[in-house]
């Protein structure tokens, strides 16, 4: 049985600004896989697709929408194992596409 990764929380490291609004470190992003990822069909390298799960709020106001697509740089990988032991992935510098084409 291979294992997927299912929901990634990603905190934003670092302030950003979207649009007028800064987004503050530690700030929760939820993400999740746009389609199955398989520790075996992944190298360190490639790029995978999320979706923001949850809208991110600053003050009450939405500043990432839920749908928004998401990217991120697949940084380790350890394969499944056998008798169905999951693999691992690793992923960071995820990029967060806004509904105004700006990058996060």
């Amino acid at each position: 049985m291979k294992k997927i990764l299912s929901v990634i929380l990603l905190s934003l490291l670092l302030q950003v600004q979207v649009s007028a609004t800064t987004i503050p470190s530690g700030t929760l992003v939820v993400v999740q896989p746009q389609q199955e990822i398989d520790a075996d069909d992944v190298k360190a390298g490639d790029t995978v697709k999320f979706l923001v799960a949850q809208n991110v709020k600053v003050d009450n106001d939405i500043v990432i929408k839920s749908g928004a697509e998401a990217f991120a740089q697949v940084t380790k990988v350890k394969n499944n194992g056998i008798l169905g032991l999951p693999g691992e992935l690793e992923v960071s510098e995820f990029q967060i596409l806004t509904d105004n084409n700006e990058v996060v």
